[in-house]
């Protein structure tokens, strides 16, 4: 990724130099590279105390001759927060959080979109079946169309726990709570 490897010592991607703000306060969250390395999107924690929503937006930086451009908000983020961004592995969607309204959820909810020639596709929200009225998060799929990911719905074994929904044919089925041997009391995070 036109990186030296860290080796055994976590280092900073680009020294943290492309995702502070002015003041050197680090914002950033989530990373999330595309499978050919060429793009990375990551959530960014935007609120101030004059402008507190949105939260969060995605941005994104692309690979460019071997350089990494400056990043950019992602094209469809910036009015919601939007947050949790992750691709699937062949790198064919990108899935996220966001707070866009929706008439039978709230909170965060799962959102992805789909690789097209020119970039991606307008957000997709991922269902009711997926989605409650308390809040879905940290989406990933899985290379077998498993989507797993954390929810806060009644019904679980702890404050927020694990679930896999089965992706078929587009539409998420099968959702199950993946049971006391994952979730704890406590909940998860």
């Amino acid at each position: 990724l036109g990186e030296e490897p860290p080796g055994a010592t976590a280092k900073l991607f680009h020294g943290g130099r492309r995702v502070e703000r002015p003041d050197g306060e680090q914002r950033s969250f989530n990373l999330a590279f595309a499978p050919d390395g060429t793009e990375l999107f990551f959530s960014y924690y935007k609120a101030t105390e004059e402008k507190p929503h949105p939260e969060y937006e995605i941005k994104t930086m692309k690979r460019r001759d071997g350089v990494w451009l400056d990043p950019e908000t992602a094209p469809f983020s910036g009015h919601h927060s939007d947050v949790d961004i992750n691709f699937s592995p062949d790198g064919k969607h990108l899935f996220f959080c966001s707070d866009r309204p929706q008439p039978r959820s709230a909170g965060l909810d799962i959102y992805y979109l789909t690789k097209k020639d020119q970039g991606w596709s307008e957000p997709i929200y991922a269902g009711t079946a997926v989605n409650t009225m308390d809040g879905e998060v940290y989406p990933s799929l899985s290379s077998k169309n498993n989507l797993f990911f954390r929810s806060n719905r009644p019904g679980g074994f702890g404050g927020s726990d694990i679930y896999r929904a089965e992706w078929v044919d587009g539409e998420f089925v099968n959702v199950r709570n993946l049971g006391p041997n994952v979730n704890s009391p406590h909940g998860q995070s």
